[in-house]
């Protein structure tokens, strides 16, 4: 059995016309086609409501205030934001009993508003990479996830996490948190109004690599150090802390091909020092030096808390990158 409508054409060339109206076309339009041209007017009215209604909500992607904004029934079929959630600054109660189990758009905080995470509800398995600063404090804002899977973050994390009723973690999400940590044996300094020059062959401009010292010994001169560039060339790198800079002695087969001697002014003798156990270095285009330095120390700074399920998932390499940076694994 068919179904069959029978109608004037006038009438058939008014819906036409509304159809291309709606699907801002101007074919013609067969009778055998009507029904999908009808799906696609009813998916672009679709579209439109969505954009209408997430381009108000999120303020064109520009809201910084989701206090409250998902609590209290909001669930997966509903929540489907159109923007990423961009320097947030007041999230309290973001989440408060919602159903939603994906973040569905990246999260990004401003410093010294939200200073922290909002609480994450116990139904999400997926939370979107989250952008932090190491001034950001997490708090209570995991406890809750017994179901998560999948977390990624961008940035630095500088303060106490708590992953413990969170079992499901993959490795991916594990290793995410790892590699966010803050590495508290690291230090930088920066020293600005840097002169340098070339002492042998060649003229490449050593600026804007990043240096990582191979041999800090270099024949007993302690203010001579040997590194490796970006472009895996070999540089001797001489630091004079006042005066002229100074060109070393002639070069001979044991030093590498190019030598740079950079004048660092206003710098004590004990900086001096310092800059000669650098582990790397990175001269920039407005002559600034930034060094970096490792720690000795081996004090625990801060305490990453996986619990014994997701510990269990690492290696001992893996966890040692935690400790290294001077965290306590729990």
């Amino acid at each position: 059995m068919k179904d069959y409508a029978v109608m004037p054409l006038t009438d058939y060339s008014n819906i036409c016309d509304k159809v291309r109206e709606k699907t801002a076309t101007t074919e013609n339009i067969k009778s055998a086609e009507l029904s999908e041209k009808i799906e696609k007017v009813y998916e672009a009215g679709q579209q439109a409501e969505y954009d209408k209604f997430w381009d108000t909500y999120q303020q064109n992607g520009e809201r910084y205030n989701y206090s409250g904004a998902f609590a209290y029934g909001w669930i997966d079929e509903i929540y489907n934001p159109k923007y990423p959630f961009k320097d947030i600054r007041y999230c309290s109660g973001m989440f408060t009993n919602s159903v939603i189990t994906d973040t569905k758009q990246e999260m990004s905080f401003i410093d010294g508003y939200a200073g922290r995470l909002p609480y994450f509800m116990a139904h999400f398995k997926t939370i979107r990479p989250i952008h932090v600063t190491e001034l950001i404090t997490y708090e209570d804002a995991f406890t809750a996830c017994s179901n998560l899977e999948n977390i990624a973050f961008d940035g630095v994390i500088g303060n106490d996490i708590y992953f413990g009723n969170s079992p499901l973690l993959t490795h991916d999400s594990l290793m995410s948190i790892i590699n966010a940590l803050k590495n508290f044996r690291l230090t930088t300094k920066k020293y600005e109004n840097v002169s340098y020059m070339w002492q042998a062959s060649g003229n490449e401009d050593c600026k804007n690599q990043t240096f990582v010292i191979s041999d800090d010994e270099n024949n007993g001169h302690p203010d001579e150090v040997i590194l490796t560039g970006d472009d895996n060339t070999d540089y001797m790198v001489t630091f004079v802390d006042q005066g002229p800079a100074t060109v070393p002695g002639p070069m001979n087969s044991l030093l590498p091909e190019y030598t740079i001697v950079l004048q660092v002014t206003g710098i004590s003798k004990t900086d001096a020092e310092e800059m000669a156990k650098a582990t790397s270095f990175m001269l920039d285009d407005n002559n600034t030096l930034t060094l970096t330095i490792e720690q000795a120390s081996t004090e625990i700074s801060k305490t990453l808390t996986l619990g014994s399920e997701n510990l269990a998932k690492l290696t001992d390499e893996e966890k040692t990158v935690a400790t290294n940076k001077g965290w306590a694994l729990a």
